[in-house]
């Protein structure tokens, strides 16, 4: 994922599959160093890695996994996503984002015939005068939104640069 850092995950006991110690290598330095010394995205994402791996047969959870996170980190969690489910199709995400880069991603996986637009589904809630209305916006074969995006989203980065 371009990191720079080798993780080492082991489990802190043998009784139990679900505590584990994280350590990384600073693969520049050449030193061990623990989560709370690296970049606060780093630490954001290493759960979310460590349990795509660890998961077969789960729905898996996350919210907001681009919340300190470099752009292009946040593409590459995307293709993680698509590797795991493409390695293992009884997991599932459910991922609640902002990102466009997380979007962009899937959308290039459909562009370039390695994901069917099936196999996604892209939810916007929004809240109208009867409450909260979940709408799903369609992506045909050549990985395009068929349905018009909400107001704010991706035009916004099209009017900072030509706006």
């Amino acid at each position: 994922m371009g990191i720079e850092y080798h993780v080492n995950v082991t489990p802190i006991a043998d009784d139990t599959k679900d505590i584990f110690s994280v350590r990384l290598l600073d693969r520049t330095l050449k030193t061990d160093v623990g989560i709370a010394d690296v970049g606060f995205g780093i630490s954001q994402i290493l759960p979310i890695i460590v349990q795509s791996y660890l998961s077969v047969d789960n729905v898996i959870c996350i919210e907001q996994p681009e919340i300190h996170v470099h752009p292009r980190l946040q593409t590459e969690l995307a293709q993680l996503f698509y590797e795991r489910i493409k390695e293992n199709r009884e997991l599932q995400y459910v991922i609640e984002t902002h990102s466009e880069h997380l979007i962009l991603r899937f959308q290039k996986l459909i562009r370039n015939k390695l994901l069917d637009p099936n196999d996604i589904s892209v939810l916007y809630l929004t809240k109208e005068e009867g409450g909260i209305v979940c709408k799903e916006l369609e992506i045909n074969q050549k990985g395009n939104f068929v349905d018009r995006w909400p107001e704010g989203f991706f035009e916004e980065a099209f009017k900072e640069r030509f706006g």
